[in-house]
């Protein structure tokens, strides 16, 4: 795969996509550090399939990681796993595929590979119901990003120590 792309790998092939400004950003919640990773993509795809041409598709993507602390120094090597789009202990989802309306991105796995500086290359796959036929009459699509992620503000999380949020813990 193709660093710095978006591939959905249907039931009938592969559409690909040039990710535009991906990025990492860090805040505290509820005693907890969240990452939201995102990934938009360039308006000119690189393959689309017959079925979805004529959509002129510009998918994004977004999941929410929640994290005990954060360490930045300690990301590459990881692997995190949110496993529904739908978060009932928040009562909110925490990820989800925008490609011609909303829908839910599951099974997502994000692995840091490596880092430069404030950009990490980050490996994340997930599924969701095939963008064209909402319906489920065709397999889930697998969604498949690679990239250079941008974590905005990560000196605030540079740290020698983890970060916890306040009252992590109790």
């Amino acid at each position: 795969m193709e660093v710095d792309t978006l591939v959905l790998h249907r039931f009938n092939g592969d559409e690909v996509y040039a990710v535009k400004s991906p990025t990492i950003t860090a805040s505290e919640e509820d005693g907890a550090v969240e990452l939201l990773l995102y990934v938009d993509t360039k308006a000119k795809p690189i393959r689309t399939l017959p079925d979805t041409a004529e959509l002129d598709p510009r998918p994004n993507a977004e999941v929410y990681i929640t994290l005990k602390a954060l360490d930045v120094s300690k990301l590459v090597g990881r692997r995190f796993s949110v496993s529904a789009a739908w978060d009932d202990e928040k009562q909110d989802y925490v990820s989800c595929l925008y490609y011609c309306e909303h829908g839910d991105l599951n099974r997502n796995v994000v692995r840091f590979l490596e880092r430069q500086g404030n950009k990490f290359l980050v490996h994340w796959t997930a599924t969701t119901t095939d963008v064209n036929y909402y319906d489920g009459s065709e397999p889930d699509t697998k969604v498949e990003i690679k990239a250079w992620f941008t974590f905005k503000g990560i000196r605030k999380w540079a740290s020698a120590e983890p970060r916890a949020a306040p009252d992590a813990g109790r």
